[in-house]
């Protein structure tokens, strides 16, 4: 950071993911979209012909998709961190 964005108190902008960490980033979109994309599935084509245990394992494992997602972001984007 530079000397004047100090004394100004201002923070830099937030920089893309690069490498590996871009990698994780869209590999993190793509299985939060497919999570999202499962659970909508589950829930319009196993509502009326499935029992309700097929129904909630392949909610949690649409949930599972989606989560596995948000935490590739979130390693990507390195939040947390200090």
């Amino acid at each position: 950071m530079s000397e004047e964005r100090l004394r100004r108190g201002t923070r830099p902008g937030a920089q893309r993911p690069v490498g590996v960490r871009w990698v994780a980033y869209w590999c993190g979109r793509i299985l939060q979209g497919l999570g999202l994309a499962l659970i909508v599935a589950v829930l319009l084509l196993f509502t009326d012909i499935a029992g309700m245990e097929l129904l909630l394992y392949w909610s949690l494992a649409a949930v599972g998709v989606f989560y596995t997602g948000w935490v590739c972001i979130t390693w990507a984007k390195g939040k947390g961190r200090r």
